[in-house]
C-alpha cells in the first residue's frame, strides 16, 4: 500500500487568487465613457448646428442639403469608431469643413439669423402689453428687413455675398410718432397748441 510523506503534504501553501481592483476599473471605464461621451456631443452639436441652420436663398439651400447628404454618409463610417478618441473627433470634424468654408452659406447663414432676430423684436413690440412699447411697432420697419431678405432669396449665386451684406445691414427701426412727442414737449413747456 502506498504511504504518503507528510512533510510533503504540508510544504504546500495555499494560493491567493487574484483579486482585481473593482474600484479602479471602474473609474477607468467611466473614464473612457465619459470621453466617448464628449466626442459624440461634439459631433451631434456640430451636426445639429449645419442641420438646423436657415438660410434664404435657394441655391445655398441646395448646397446645404448637398453637404448634410454627404456629412451623414461620411459619419456613417466613423459611427461604428471609438469617438473617445481625438483622432476620430478630427476625422468627423473634417466632414463639417466644406460647410463651414463655404463663405456664401455662411453669410446667408448669418444674414437670415440676423433678419429672423429683428422680425422677432418687431413681433415682441406688436404683442407687447404696455401701450407705449407696442406704439413703437409699425408694419414698414418689417418690410425694410424683409425687403432685404428677398433681395437674397433671389439673389443669383455670383451676387449672394453682397445680398446677404447688405440683408444684414438692415435693423429694424422702431416708429417714432412725431406729433406725439411735439405735443409732449409743448405741454412740457406749457406752450399752447392748436
Amino acid at each position: 500500500m502506498p504511504s504518503y510523506i507528510k512533510s510533503a503534504a504540508q510544504s504546500f501553501v495555499p494560493t491567493q487568487l487574484f483579486q482585481p481592483d473593482w474600484a479602479a476599473l471602474q473609474g477607468i471605464a467611466q473614464t473612457k465613457q465619459n470621453q466617448y461621451n464628449q466626442g459624440l456631443q461634439k459631433i451631434n452639436s456640430i451636426y445639429s448646428s449645419v442641420f438646423n441652420s436657415q438660410v434664404t436663398n435657394q441655391h445655398n439651400q441646395e448646397k446645404k442639403d448637398l453637404y448634410i447628404a454627404n456629412a451623414q454618409n461620411q459619419l456613417d463610417s466613423i459611427k461604428s469608431q471609438d469617438l473617445s478618441k481625438f483622432s476620430v473627433q478630427q476625422q468627423a470634424n473634417t466632414i463639417f469643413q466644406p460647410f463651414m468654408n463655404d463663405k456664401d452659406l455662411q453669410y446667408d447663414i448669418a444674414a437670415t439669423n440676423n433678419a429672423q432676430q429683428q422680425i422677432d423684436h418687431a413681433a415682441g413690440l406688436k404683442n407687447a402689453t404696455d401701450g407705449d412699447t407696442r406704439d413703437r411697432y409699425w408694419e414698414t420697419g418689417v418690410q425694410y428687413v424683409q425687403n432685404g431678405l428677398d433681395q437674397l432669396r433671389n439673389a443669383d449665386p455670383n451676387s449672394i455675398k453682397w445680398a446677404a451684406q447688405s440683408s444684414m445691414s438692415r435693423r429694424y427701426v422702431d416708429a417714432y410718432d412725431i406729433n406725439k412727442n411735439l405735443n409732449k414737449a409743448a405741454k412740457d413747456a406749457n406752450m399752447d397748441m392748436q
